[in-house]
């Protein structure tokens, strides 16, 4: 396994944030004043939240 470039890296775990940050308060996962939740939270919802925060974004340039 090869190690990521770290500018890469860095971009990588900033867009991982940003989609957990962004997903998590549109789907009420995570507490705001703007959505309200209008059903229960399980962990089943925030495993979801953190495999779809975490899947490989696919990039249309090609691999190096």
């Amino acid at each position: 396994m090869t190690a990521l470039p770290r500018p890469r890296l860095r971009r990588s775990v900033g867009v991982s944030l940003g989609v957990f940050v962004l997903f998590g308060a549109v789907t009420g996962l995570l507490p705001n004043p703007v959505y309200v939740r209008m059903i229960s939270r399980t962990p089943a919802d925030y495993l979801f939240l953190v495999a779809t925060a975490a899947s490989p974004a696919r990039s249309s340039t090609s691999a190096r």
